[in-house]
């Protein structure tokens, strides 16, 4: 029998990078953080569109259905700007970890692949959504389902990625599944940090649709096409708070469930034993209370 490599040596010898590493890394950490933000507008307000619709009789006119339309045709704009900003982080991640990330896509590759698919018919769906809200009816949300249902598939195979390239020794599972379809299943981390993701997504998504209602007070503008006046687009605020903060507080039960599910030497980084992580954390954790305070002040 062949002895089991070490995972040192299925790790591929790294390709020079063009220039110095710390422009890769900043531009890398300032790309993703913009997709982050258009992605969490995508998902977190489309999860909301569908809560709104799953409680929402269809009416054609309806105020409340007028309002659901409006925020859905949001979405396709959002998802567009996600899936552009998305490909310079990628892009830099590939130049610094390719000799990892490129064995984990193609240990997965048939859910890797299926990205682009599950994408484009969650940015039709929502699309169709938005366009067709009359004449999709009553099966308005069972195309919202589905579109959020690709989305959230979607962001389980990027966790699952994520996951995989940073644990080579994963990667014999290739033995039992060398069809392209290998999941990160025995990862302790996968299912705090996916739903640690989607959560603080909804959070964002509730942010925008307060902010943007907050921003459109103040300029005047008319609640869609139902009754115009203040006290519609204070509704907006406080729905768009209240999924904020719910979210934010579930965020605290996530995130510790996440920081425990990591290996332990990084989970004390965090707790005390490297400075920098530490005040970071620290920080995170002060900024989210204020976040909270001001949220229940209705400060936007």
């Amino acid at each position: 029998m062949t002895p089991a490599l070490p995972p040192a040596a299925l790790v591929p010898v790294p390709d020079p990078i063009p220039g110095p590493w710390g422009w890769f890394q900043a531009l890398l950490l300032l790309t993703f953080v913009v997709h982050l933000l258009f992605m969490n507008v995508v998902l977190g307000t489309g999860v909301i569109t569908l809560f709104r619709s799953l409680r929402t009789p269809f009416a054609p006119g309806d105020q409340v259905n007028t309002d659901i339309r409006e925020t859905a045709a949001w979405v396709p704009r959002a998802m567009a700007l996600a899936v552009n900003f998305g490909v310079p982080p990628l892009l830099f991640l590939q130049v610094l970890y390719g000799q990892f990330i490129y064995p984990s896509s193609i240990l997965m590759a048939v859910w890797w692949l299926g990205i682009v698919g599950f994408v484009m018919m969650a940015y039709y769906g929502f699309y169709l959504y938005g366009l067709g809200h009359a004449v999709l009816g009553p099966r308005r949300t069972l195309v919202a389902g589905i579109s959020v249902a690709l989305l959230l598939v979607n962001a389980f195979v990027l966790t699952n990625n994520a996951t995989l390239m940073l644990d080579p020794a994963r990667w014999t599972g290739y033995a039992a599944s060398p069809g392209g379809t290998l999941l990160n299943w025995g990862e302790p981390s996968l299912v705090p940090r996916y739903l640690h993701m989607v959560v603080g997504a909804v959070a964002v998504g509730g942010l925008f649709i307060a902010g943007r209602a907050r921003l459109l007070k103040k300029a005047g503008g008319p609640v869609a096409s139902g009754p115009q006046g203040p006290q519609d687009w204070e509704l907006r605020i406080t729905e768009g708070l209240r999924w904020f903060t719910h979210a934010t507080y579930a965020q605290f039960v996530l995130g510790t469930w996440f920081l425990f599910s990591l290996p332990g030497p990084m989970t004390r980084l965090f707790m005390g034993g490297h400075g920098l992580a530490t005040g970071a954390f620290a920080l995170g954790l002060a900024g989210t209370v204020l976040a909270l305070v001001a949220a229940r002040q209705r400060r936007v």
